[in-house]
């Protein structure tokens, strides 16, 4: 079963739980954190796990970040 993206609205949690689910290999979770629960990936879940399953070894480092947004949006630039 995925695991539920995280509901808070700070976009280095939720950048950090994405990152933790790749490199646990865990595509049903990296797969739903796309829109639509996976579905904006344009890839069902086993395309999405087989064209993911090439990383071996996946290590996501992203350094800290810049938010700015308006009306209910937030952008989050990983530095």
């Amino acid at each position: 079963m995925p695991a539920v993206p995280p509901k808070s609205r700070d976009p280095a949690v939720v950048l950090g739980a994405w990152a933790a689910a790749v490199e646990a290999r865990d595509w049903a979770s990296v797969r739903g954190y796309w829109g639509d629960h996976g579905t904006a990936s344009g890839l069902s879940q086993e395309a999405f796990a087989a064209r993911w399953s090439a990383l071996q070894k996946p290590k996501v480092t992203a350094g800290k970040g810049e938010s700015e947004g308006a009306a209910g949006s937030i952008y989050y630039t990983a530095l």
